[in-house]
């Protein structure tokens, strides 16, 4: 259900470090104020390698905002060790706000040992985040939702994006109509106070951005989003057909 999937799949040169491009995009962008570590994990790279990237991302003065996106929490709680938080405690002085988001999608990854790694994080005073994608048969329920959003607010841990799952070759099962997932969402509205909603968001394809996926004024999809640079954008093929007929990706 990420797209990033068919990336490796099809390009598996794809993550081949470019660090001196990388560091002079950045100059070269004083507008960018914040970077992102996100799939494939950051958290499979081993502390001092993980550090080594940071470190370059540091040493540009315009980037003030640092992300983790990551899954390793739910999957192998154990990676959150004393090297790992040591190197987020360091990271407070290199940025004036370091984020941690958690990717989770039931309410049963949730376990005591998930929420004391998350506790130890918090308590160096890094905030943390979640995101979940919406999946068909698992979790596309109000109630699964419900409880999975309570369930991390109610620990400190604020509900973040729900994603509408990416069109992913192999992935297309969990897929499910924009009108569905806007009607679940609406169901949502009813039951959680605001600060355990996340925002509902699709993610364009072509890196045109993240946008609302929810339409307060209709629950029918009529085909179009308006992308980060204002244009509209057709969209209606790649998520309602693809949806019903997950064999064609």
């Amino acid at each position: 259900y990420c797209f990033r999937k068919n990336e490796l799949v099809e390009n598996p040169d794809l993550f081949k470090s470019e660090k001196a491009k990388v560091l002079s995009y950045l100059i070269e962008h004083p507008e960018i104020n914040e970077v992102i570590l996100s799939g494939g994990d950051p958290l499979t790279l081993d502390d001092k390698i993980l550090f080594d990237h940071i470190a370059m991302i540091a040493e540009v003065p315009t980037v003030k905002y640092l992300r983790f996106h990551t899954r390793f929490p739910v999957i192998i709680p154990e990676r959150i060790d004393q090297g790992f938080l040591t190197l987020l405690e360091s990271l407070k002085e290199k940025f004036k706000i370091v984020t941690f988001v958690l990717h989770t999608n039931h309410e049963s990854e949730i376990s005591e040992d998930v929420l004391k790694n998350l506790k130890m994080i918090q308590e160096l005073g890094i905030k943390v985040l979640s995101q979940t994608v919406l999946l068909k048969d698992i979790n596309d329920t109000k109630n699964d939702l419900q409880n999975l959003f309570l369930r991390l607010a109610e620990n400190g841990i604020q509900p973040y994006y729900l994603h509408h799952p990416d069109q992913v070759r192999g992935g297309m099962h969990f897929g499910l109509s924009l009108e569905t997932g806007r009607k679940l969402y609406n169901s949502l509205r009813e039951y959680l106070p605001g600060w355990a909603i996340p925002q509902y968001v699709v993610d364009l394809p072509e890196g045109k951005g993240k946008v609302s996926a929810f339409n307060s004024e209709r629950i029918k999809f009529e085909g179009s989003f308006i992308d980060r640079f204002g244009q509209h954008q057709d969209y209606s093929s790649q998520i309602d057909k693809l949806a019903s007929q997950p064999d064609q990706l």
